[in-house]
């Protein structure tokens, strides 16, 4: 006879006769007595207990009747101490993890029993803690350790099933729509499906939302990645991001964080906003230095920015969300460090801490219907949000290996953590070296005099008066006919109009080639400096009209190049029929209907390639902007420098001074001496933003 083990905790009087009757142990019911008078009685219980829990909770559910002897004999715990009670009570909550167990005491026949009710687990493993966790199962009244095999089909079921249970009503309300409707339609173009959906009709087919007493619910992937505001339902579901000045190995003293930021918001909104946040936020150390074989100056990250994002955004999409502890983004002197709620799920054994030079890992999703999803959605360039996730451990692994630094290291044991090591008292030695100056090397810095000292300015810091000046420069240079191919916060490139360069008869009608330049103010020591460096850029002159005839092309989302009343401005293009495109118009805050044959939309390098192929087989497109960049020229630096320097010069005499809310700037037209004669000026350029 089975009988549902929560009325027997309910309802403890209603069966006591099932309880004191022979062999009643089975699937969902067990007893246990508890001996003091042995050596390890009291060790026994405890261990009995923590055995049938765990096995319970990963089966079926069940309960354990703590005082009753396996010939049905009542024998209660009277005989035990209060702090031996307690020690059985409290052990499930010591030693377990993944369960919600229940405890109450009850007295029959005039003996105190325990009743110990285990529900059914809904998310993860039960398992014992310590250096090896082990978890059991129940099969008919035996409690059998868990395989690791039987461990991976449990989670990958019980992850599946959270993802798939409910968190109340549902309301289009209380979804992002924009995220909703960007989603809808690239997924029903992957699929090629012709249907015109309805919002409800879309989400349900998909696995978002749910039919549960005639009522439409969400589910936790429907929140997770549609929600407005998952956090509301699921408090854990965001990520925190720390700084602290200390290394890893010294956590335990680190004191309290320099940084302590955290983004929130449904899952695609959250990983754009985390992207934006390393690409724009200044977050990492860069180290700025003389190139020793050229003439301009490198800039390289404390930490391969894509190995940062793959590592974060394996993070956010392969979690266990039923854990209520968020994701951990950490920044020491030496270390970056993601810290994960879940164990790596993978097939095959791994130990508990490895690095990824010598450990292979397999695409196993947590979250299958989260990682479907997010494959659908597309960066800004058109990329895919995320990746398989054996390919984004590849990332991590070559990326961190192609800037020289260690192979990421694993730990993994209730939690995913990933640290990414940046090696700094090696490197910064090793760039000091490098840059041991002669009596006649030059830089391409050029200084930068201010007419008064704005060092005390309140509103002023040495980076908002960096950002203030390439800004001046990028207005001055548009004025003055420059295009402005490339403009973030700390950088700016930039052609002049008009001044291409041949490349081929039959390529110049489709490609442009023009001599560029980059430009960014630095701060060294108190004294600001332009950085000017020679660059190729390649253009596409044919229009979207031509393009969209390619079925490999696919220009949604794409930056590009409009003309809208005889003048061209920038745009993004949005969705494009036959012979129309619906763009998105920054400069005028609106979103119109252009002709095709007015768009010329941003290719990238592969793309540009491949159509300069398509117009003249077997061309060398690579090799010819190789040669016209100056990489595989003789005298290479000085022909480099002798184009900066005239750029410099028109830089004085054209652009600069320039003015702002009181101070004016001018420049120097003649590189910086790196041999300085006082010793003030550094062996090593080292910028660190913050």
């Amino acid at each position: 006879m089975m009988i549902d083990p929560h009325l027997i905790f309910q309802m403890p009087e209603e069966y006591v006769d099932y309880m004191k009757s022979a062999n009643p142990e089975g699937q969902y019911f067990d007893r246990k007595e508890v001996r003091n008078d042995t050596p390890h009685g009291m060790d026994d219980a405890r261990h009995n207990i923590v055995e049938c829990v765990s096995s319970f909770t990963n089966s079926r559910g069940g309960i354990v009747v703590i005082g009753i002897d396996n010939s049905g004999h009542i024998l209660g715990i009277d005989h035990l101490t209060e702090n031996e009670v307690n020690s059985l009570t409290q052990v499930v909550y010591q030693q377990l993890t993944n369960h919600s167990t229940q405890i109450k005491e009850w007295v029959c026949d005039g003996k105190r029993l325990l009743l110990v009710f285990i529900p059914i687990g809904r998310t993860g493993v039960c398992k014992k803690n310590g250096a090896s966790p082990k978890a059991w199962l129940r099969s008919a009244a035996n409690n059998l350790p868990l395989t690791q095999e039987q461990e991976l089909r449990l989670l990958n079921e019980r992850n599946q099933s959270f993802e798939q249970l409910t968190v109340g009503e549902f309301t289009l309300s209380s979804l992002n729509r924009d995220v909703l409707h960007i989603f809808k339609g690239r997924y029903l173009d992957e699929q090629g499906s012709t249907l015109a959906y309805s919002d409800d009709e879309f989400l349900r087919t998909i696995g978002a939302i749910k039919i549960e007493n005639s009522k439409l619910v969400l589910t936790n992937a429907g929140l997770i990645f549609f929600g407005n505001n998952p956090t509301a339902q699921l408090p854990a579901a965001h990520i925190r991001i720390l700084k602290y000045e200390c290394d890893y190995k010294d956590f335990e003293k680190r004191g309290n964080p320099v940084f302590d930021h955290s983004y929130g918001g449904c899952l695609p909104v959250l990983l754009q906003k985390v992207r934006t946040f390393l690409k724009e936020g200044a977050f990492f150390k860069t180290y700025t230095y003389r190139d020793p074989y050229g003439s301009g100056i490198k800039d390289e990250s404390e930490f391969p920015i894509q190995a940062v994002e793959e590592a974060i955004v394996n993070a956010i999409i392969h979690r266990d969300y039923s854990l209520p502890l968020p994701i951990e983004c950490t920044l020491f002197k030496d270390s970056f460090v993601v810290r994960s709620p879940g164990k790596l799920i993978q097939l095959a054994f791994i130990p508990t801490e490895f690095t990824l030079d010598n450990q292979t890992l397999e695409h196993y999703p947590r979250n299958p219907l989260i990682v479907q999803w997010a494959k659908t959605m597309k960066d800004e360039n058109n990329q895919k949000f995320v990746k398989a996730l054996s390919e984004g451990y590849r990332t991590i692994r070559d990326q961190m290996k192609k800037a020289g630094l260690p192979p990421p290291q694993y730990h993994t044991n209730g939690f995913t953590t990933v640290a990414l090591s940046n090696n700094y008292v090696e490197r910064e030695a090793r760039i000091k070296k490098l840059q041991q100056p002669t009596s006649d090397e030059f830089t391409n810095l050029f200084e930068i005099e201010l007419n008064h000292n704005i060092a005390n300015e309140p509103d002023l810091s040495k980076k908002s008066v960096q950002t203030i000046l390439l800004n001046l420069i990028k207005d001055k240079l548009r004025n003055l006919d420059w295009f402005i191919d490339r403009d973030s916060k700390s950088r700016i490139t930039a052609h002049r109009k008009g001044h291409h360069i041949p490349l081929d008869s039959e390529l110049d009608k489709s490609l442009g080639v023009f001599p560029a330049y980059s430009f960014q103010v630095y701060n060294f020591f108190g004294t600001y400096y332009l950085s000017i460096d020679f660059d190729i850029q390649v253009k596409n002159f044919s229009t979207l009209e031509l393009l969209a005839r390619s079925a490999t092309l696919n220009l949604k989302n794409r930056r590009a190049q409009v003309k809208i009343g005889g003048t061209w401005t920038q745009g993004t293009i949005q969705e494009y029929t036959e012979y129309y495109a619906q763009v998105e118009l920054p400069e005028f805050d609106k979103t119109e209907e252009i002709p095709l044959s007015q768009i010329i939309p941003a290719l990238t390098k592969s793309e540009l390639t491949n159509l300069a192929n398509g117009i003249k087989k077997n061309f060398n497109l690579d090799a010819r902007i190789k040669e016209l960049s100056l990489s595989s020229m003789a005298n290479a630096s000085k022909e480099r420098f002798s184009r900066i320097s005239q750029t410099a010069i028109y830089m004085a005499k054209e652009i600069f001074p320039i003015s702002y809310n009181g101070f004016t700037a001018f420049i120097k037209s003649v590189p910086t001496d790196l041999h300085s004669s006082n010793g003030d000026a550094p062996d090593v350029f080292t910028v660190i933003h913050s």
